[in-house]
């Protein structure tokens, strides 16, 4: 019976201590993955076009068309859209997100709160968009 006991105990007290440092573990990973607490406010999303990107505001669907290069005077970031697509009271950080499509001149623009979808093209040539909302 003695035995008994003292394995129950023993069985417990590892439990305790194995559970505990499961807690730490998960305070850990949670606490590196910054994300997840703090949605950015800004995204660069990469085109295939080489050194070619949008930036895109997540609060409020304004984008920009962003080239690197190694000869600075190539180098620019310049607007794509500069109509806000949300009212500012209703503006969250990571509410609008971009996905890319198989036409690389094509993305479509999702508001993750309301669903609303826009069918953004972009135009390399002029610098500009054209930002169709899909119903």
């Amino acid at each position: 019976m003695k035995k008994l006991i003292a394995f129950i105990i023993s069985l417990l007290l590892t439990m305790s201590i194995s559970a505990q440092n499961q807690t730490t573990t998960t305070k850990t990973t949670k606490g590196t993955n910054q994300e997840n607490i703090y949605p950015p406010k800004y995204r660069l999303i990469p085109t295939d076009i080489r050194w070619n990107y949008i930036k895109l505001n997540t609060r409020n669907g304004l984008m920009w068309h962003v080239k690197i290069d190694i000869e600075e005077d190539t180098r620019f970031e310049n607007y794509l859209s500069t109509l806000t697509l949300i009212e500012e009271n209703k503006e969250v950080n990571g509410r609008f997100k971009l996905y890319t499509t198989d036409n690389i001149y094509t993305f479509i623009l999702l508001d993750q709160i309301d669903g609303r979808m826009w069918q953004v093209s972009w135009f390399e040539e002029t610098g500009s968009i054209n930002l169709v909302l899909i119903k």
